[in-house]
């Protein structure tokens, strides 16, 4: 067992909140180095220690902003083992995280694949703009909202369609950041990638 979290824009924090944060950083790993199964944490609370714990940071290196303030807390930078990743698994990312909210199997991995061939199209045929994100940020506000839908439709009892949840999600995220010229590009794909919904979203193009 075990958890996962992501802090989107950590570094964006107070400096001063960043300094607490490499004091706590130091302590965990200073405990798992010594192979603790008890240490006091920074707020000096006793605090039970799991030896399989890991704790990993990534970084832009083309956030200046963000390179900026980890050069002023360099504490929390000096304790982690830099390596480099070329480019993220989208497919296995989105995969994975629609088996855990409870789509079947077989419907997660043909919906994965779409969803990545459609971000993929995305960066080649749309314009080129700075402020678009079609790269695993972007995903991870498609895979929080689906999450979210998801949780409702069991809720109310409904059994809804993971194709039409996607859909749904993918215009509710993305119509919106889009130029005018590359809506109708965007709605494009989508009815090329979801065929069976190609009428349903055609009729809301233009919402």
């Amino acid at each position: 067992c075990g958890a996962w979290g992501c802090l989107e824009q950590f570094t964006n924090l107070e400096v001063r909140v960043l300094s607490v944060c490499a004091q706590q950083i130091t302590t965990l790993f200073a405990a798992i180095r010594e192979k603790r199964l008890e240490f006091v944490f920074s707020d000096g609370e006793q605090v039970y220690m799991d030896n399989k714990v890991g704790l990993f940071m990534t970084r832009d290196e083309h956030d200046t902003a963000s390179q900026f303030d980890l050069r002023r807390t360099p504490s929390i930078c000096n304790a982690f083992r830099t390596f480099a990743i070329s480019e993220a698994d989208t497919y296995a990312v989105i995969y994975v995280s629609l088996v855990s909210f409870g789509f079947r199997v077989q419907d997660a991995a043909s919906t994965a694949n779409k969803i990545k061939m459609l971000y993929m199209f995305c960066e080649h045929r749309l314009s080129k703009q700075a402020h678009y994100h079609f790269r695993l940020k972007n995903i991870s506000n498609v895979l929080h909202a689906l999450r979210s839908l998801r949780l409702k439709s069991s809720s109310s009892g409904e059994n809804a369609d993971l194709n039409t949840i996607v859909v749904t999600v993918l215009r509710q995220v993305n119509i919106l950041q889009l130029v005018p010229e590359d809506v109708s590009i965007f709605m494009s794909l989508l009815a090329e990638l979801f065929p069976g919904l190609s009428n349903g979203i055609g009729s809301r193009a233009s919402d």
